[in-house]
């Protein structure tokens, strides 16, 4: 999966991104407003070589809900420390 975004060099040498978003399609509406502007393959070699704004703008687009899927997980992940693949197992004390 390819995420759109821009990156700068700062003046000290330190390299600095960003990812773009876009609004939130039906499936990430009530989780938040907002989603990463996600690139299919073509889109990634589009965004890479678009010169004009206008071919920018059209990959500017909620993703389809097919492309995602959402489940929720345990509060192990509210904590920056925690690593590892509980921070990405499904909840089974809740069913969403």
């Amino acid at each position: 999966m390819g995420l759109a975004g821009i990156y700068q060099v700062s003046k000290e040498g330190v390299m600095q991104c960003c990812v773009i978003t876009t609004a939130a399609n039906g499936l990430m509406e009530s989780v938040h407003n907002r989603m990463p502007v996600i690139l299919s393959a073509e889109g990634m070699v589009q965004w890479l070589a678009a010169n004009e704004r206008e071919a920018i703008d059209a990959l500017m687009v909620p993703a389809a809900e097919s492309t995602l899927e959402r489940y929720r997980v345990s509060r192990y992940v509210n904590n920056a420390r925690n690593e590892g693949p509980e921070c990405i197992e499904p909840d089974s004390s809740s069913e969403d």
